[in-house]
């Protein structure tokens, strides 16, 4: 129960940094006369028009790239493997090694 309640308050916690980061963006709204809920739920929908490829409209929109991939209000989340720092590491040796061998490919 313990661990739901601190995953809960970090799930929060990164909605409403989302949140409080694009609120401006949107014209036509006073943020500072809105709820935290109305927020968010503004955003939610701010996002749906950036991402929905059937818009016209998306263009005019902007959005962080932090808000790609990542869960907002019940979406499905894609995960982007290079998120990972182990696996960035992993990416950068084996550039290191493909360059190693390739160099040495290259000698014989």
């Amino acid at each position: 129960m313990e661990i739901t309640l601190r995953n809960e308050k970090a799930i929060f916690k990164r909605i409403y940094q989302l949140t409080e980061s694009h609120i401006d963006r949107i014209e036509g709204i006073d943020p500072d006369e809105m709820t935290t809920e109305d927020k968010i739920k503004t955003v939610q929908e701010y996002y749906k028009q950036a991402t929905d490829k059937n818009n016209p409209l998306r263009g005019n929109c902007v959005i962080d790239d932090s808000m790609f991939g990542r869960m907002v209000m019940g979406t499905i989340q894609s995960y982007d493997i290079m998120d990972n720092p182990k696996y960035r590491d992993i990416k950068g040796l084996l550039s290191i090694i493909n360059e190693t061998f390739e160099h040495q490919d290259g000698d014989e």
